[in-house]
């Protein structure tokens, strides 16, 4: 080390001391030669001896090494001239140093001038200098312990130093300038390093120390380094920044340095940043990948601080919401997006639940995540353009360090497609797919609802049952088609005529029921009732077509008939059948005694299902007579039921529940066989043949085994083909197009004669009757019963049977019972009539004496009426 930056510490002042003492003495040795050997005398000069020589040689170095030790010692004292132990220390050396020169000198001249040693001004020179001599020397005597002391101390201080930056956690290295001849720093050079250093720059210690910094770290130079440790030099203030250099491993060296002025050079930290950074990169990586995958998530997610103000948003979040980010991020609360009704909703559920009063608002969305960590629930954000959309949200907790709540991340898609089609599927499930209309499920829900709220505030309610009257015929007529758009418009006659806060629901075909809250009894419903009797009476355009629909209504008014709603939707059922038993396109209001009647209703079907099982039922035959002669050219087969109870019970009674109830089909091909079979008999006990017609309700028309059922009943009975006539209604024509040509088809190919029963009361045309070729047409007995006294009956009457003839078609003139009657037909040419004028309904043996009294008089065949008896009675069976 160089001798200036030893003299900061405790062993440079004991070397610079022991320089003095060293100089000191070996003055006074050569002062002392000198004076004995008698100084520079001429005699010696001139003798040119090797000695005299040397002397010369060793007063001036004497005189040198003085002047070097005064130098030394007083740049020791200006530096130590703080510490009270070292400065006047140094201060003597220094007095004694210049006392011995001056002594010498003094000699010097003493020789040189011949001077004796008793001149009294040399011997007063000499005893001064030897005074000032041993006292500068007194002098050192008090502070010789504390130098030694001091020297101890920084030995021990040394080893301290040496052990700190040897157990210190940094890289420590102690540097030294390096200057060029112009005493300008052109680099510095290592002169310590610790156990870390040699780690982190992967050198021993050897191969550091002495060597340039620059020689070590390379890029300290080219990256501006350098000047700035220079520029510490010289300003003494610190610096800090972080080099980039290479290891000789060829890894990379990167740390931060920390460089502080010493005396005559620097002290240096490094703190290796490889791994900080390397582990600062991964993360800066990660969070790029997560940036990345948060920003390019095909959901919206929206992170909120910890009272719910937006901190971020992503690309989809700004698609979903419709705003910019900048438009949220740092100004709006996540409550923004949300509903108002909504949160409010959801906070009044929550504070039940939780019974914790739950704010509307952030509060409302954070409730449930003080117990978990995520919550996922659907709501409805409101759009930046005000739409409303449905989101499927997930909200989660965000957590610091400490496990403190740091704020919350929303995570939303769109569910509004998921949303519509549950939407729909719960639609369909309580609603009417044709009306739109709530259903039975729907209706029964909020029966329920309006009876407990009717029950909670003493209310009414009314239940009303609407069915309209003759649907099915106008459905089988006009076809599927026509039916549906008419129940689509009643439904919305039924809307228009209620209140609001009124359900009108489809429960059937053709019925609707009217729920009525607080419906304000029994007077206030009956007029809503006959608002709807109106509007749905008013003409309906169908299918281009303008029809009348009427209805019948059932009134039930909750508390007073029904405290559920199976009972009062089975009273109000009660009731409407009243309506339509009291002529239809009425009300009635629910009563017990519609109770009973509903009761029998179901007795009757009831016991109409062992009617034929217990051979209740009979067929009866009523003639049909030629118009002109007179004579019976033909019967038609009507059914009848004894009841072993009821009694006789009238084929308006039964006929209407065999076909609701489906019984009309094993009904009418009993009726088929039983009559084919015993028309079969008579023909052959009055020896002639003649025509049996047998009436088809339109559901039996519509049987997909109609014509193999004929052609059975006539191959088991024998009966001609030619002499069976089915009966069919005219508005059976037009229940389905196809089906009927098909149907009419292969029975017209067996042989089998149709003929359209109760001409003039459906919707029926000339145009079926052409397209179908119909065999008769049977007037039906409202005309016949006005005339001839109505002229408008006159006029139907005879221009039906004009146009059947122009059609080459017959004409049977149906409930004909008095002689005017009769002849007005007559006049008319109608082929055929019947009615009780001719002959009332009759049994088998009745019909065959009639026709014998009745027909032309011809040869009986051999068949006894025994034998009638028996085939008839084989038919039961």
């Amino acid at each position: 080390m160089r001798l200036g930056s030893r003299l900061d510490s405790g062993k440079g002042f004991v070397i610079s001391f022991a320089t003095g003492l060293c100089v000191l003495f070996a003055g006074y040795e050569a002062h002392t030669r000198w004076v004995v050997s008698g100084g520079l005398g001429t005699s010696a000069v001139d003798a040119g001896s090797s000695s005299g020589l040397f002397r010369i040689l060793a007063d001036f170095s004497a005189l040198a090494a003085c002047i070097f030790a005064c130098l030394m010692l007083g740049r020791l004292a200006w530096k130590l001239r703080r510490q009270f132990s070292f400065a006047p220390t140094a201060y003597v050396l220094v007095l004694i140093v210049v006392t011995v020169a001056m002594k010498r000198f003094l000699d010097v001249q003493a020789v040189r001038h011949s001077l004796q040693s008793n001149d009294p001004r040399f011997a007063a020179m000499t005893a001064v200098i030897s005074v000032l001599i041993a006292c500068s020397i007194g002098l050192l005597i008090p502070f010789f312990n504390k130098i030694v002391d001091f020297g101890l101390t920084a030995g021990a201080e040394h080893d301290k130093f040496l052990t700190l930056a040897e157990n210190t956690q940094e890289s420590f290295c102690l540097l030294e300038s390096v200057h060029n001849p112009l005493r300008k720093i052109v680099d510095f050079r290592f002169t310590f390093v610790n156990a870390n250093a040699e780690k982190l720059l992967q050198r021993r210690r050897d191969e550091v120390a002495g060597f340039a910094l620059t020689e070590v770290l390379p890029q300290i130079r080219t990256n501006g380094v350098l000047d700035l440790l220079r520029q510490v030099t010289i300003s003494g203030v610190p610096y800090m920044g972080e080099i980039k250099d290479s290891s000789p491993d060829g890894t990379g060296l990167w740390c931060t340095l920390r460089a502080v002025k010493i005396h005559g050079g620097l002290a240096m930290t490094l703190h290796d940043l490889s791994l900080e950074r390397d582990r600062q990169k991964r993360i800066e990586e990660l969070n790029r990948f997560s940036q990345s995958l948060i920003e390019d998530a095909p959901f919206s997610i929206i992170a909120i601080n910890t009272v719910g103000m937006i901190t971020a948003v992503n690309s989809a979040a700004e698609q979903l919401t419709l705003y910019r980010r900048h438009e949220l991020t740092g100004k709006h609360s996540i409550v923004l997006l949300h509903d108002t009704a909504e949160l409010s909703s959801r906070s009044l559920a929550l504070s039940e639940e939780s019974g914790e009063p739950v704010m509307a608002g952030f509060e409302t969305l954070t409730a449930t995540l003080r117990k978990r960590k995520s919550n996922e629930s659907e709501w409805t954000y409101i759009r930046k353009d005000g739409s409303r959309i449905a989101v499927h949200l997930a909200l989660t907790v965000l957590r610091g360090a400490q496990n403190e709540v740091t704020g919350y991340l929303a995570v939303a898609f769109d569910i509004s497609e998921r949303k519509r089609l549950s939407d729909s599927v719960s639609f369909l499930a309580h609603h009417d797919a044709l009306t739109k209309l709530p259903n039975r499920m729907l209706l029964s829900q909020r029966m329920a609802e309006a009876i407990e709220r009717a029950r909670c505030l003493d209310q009414q309610i009314s239940i009303v049952m609407v069915d309209l009257d003759h649907f099915k015929r106008i459905n089988d007529s006009l076809g599927h088609h026509a039916g549906d758009e008419l129940l689509v418009t009643v439904s919305e006659r039924l809307l228009s005529a209620m209140r609001k806060t009124d359900t009108v629901a489809r429960v059937g075909g053709d019925e609707f029921v009217v729920l009525m809250p607080n419906s304000g009894g029994k007077a206030e419903t009956i007029r809503c009732v006959n608002r709807i009797l109106e509007k749905v009476h008013a003409p309906i355009i169908v299918g281009g077509r303008e029809i009348n629909v009427t209805a019948s209504v059932g009134i039930c008014v909750y508390p007073d008939w029904g405290a559920d709603p199976v009972s009062l939707l089975r009273n109000a059922d009660a009731a409407m059948y009243a309506a339509k038993d009291s002529g239809r396109n009425s009300y009635q209001v629910f009563s017990e005694t519609m109770l009973e009647a509903n009761a029998g209703r179901l007795e009757l079907e009831a016991d109409l299902r062992q009617a034929l099982a217990r051979n209740e039922m009979y067929v009866v035959y009523q003639p049909q007579v030629d118009c002109r002669s007179g004579e019976v050219v033909g019967i038609e087969a009507l059914l009848r039921w004894n009841h072993p109870v009821r009694g006789l019970v009238s084929p308006a009674d039964f006929i209407p529940a065999a076909e609701d109830c489906g019984l009309i089909l094993p009904i009418g091909e009993w009726v088929l066989r039983r009559a084919c079979l015993e028309a079969k008999a008579m023909q052959e006990r009055v020896g002639r043949r003649f025509t049996i017609a047998i009436n088809l309700s339109p559901r039996q028309f519509l049987q997909s085994n109609l014509a193999d059922l004929v052609e059975s009943a006539l191959h088991e009975s024998g009966l001609a083909a030619e002499d069976l006539e089915l009966e069919i209604t005219e508005y059976t024509l037009m229940i389905s197009s196809t089906e009927t040509a098909v149907a009419l088809g292969r029975l017209r190919d067996l042989g089998v004669r149709i003929a359209i029963d109760d001409f003039g009361t459906g919707f029926s045309s000339f145009k079926y009757i052409l397209e179908y070729k119909v065999d008769r047409l049977k007037i039906d007995r409202s005309f016949i019963a006005k005339c001839p006294q109505d002229a408008n009956a006159t006029s139907i009457v005879r221009t039906v049977i004009a146009m059947a003839h122009g059609l080459r078609m017959k004409v049977v003139a149906e409930g004909v019972e008095t002689e005017e009657q009769s002849a007005f037909l007559v006049r008319r040419r109608c082929d055929e009539s019947q009615g009780y004028l001719f002959g009332r309904p009759m049994a088998m043996k009745d019909v065959v004496e009639h026709i014998q009294a009745n027909g032309p008089k011809q040869e009986a065949c051999e068949v006894p009426p025994e034998a009638v008896l028996e085939l008839a009675a084989g038919v039961g069976a």
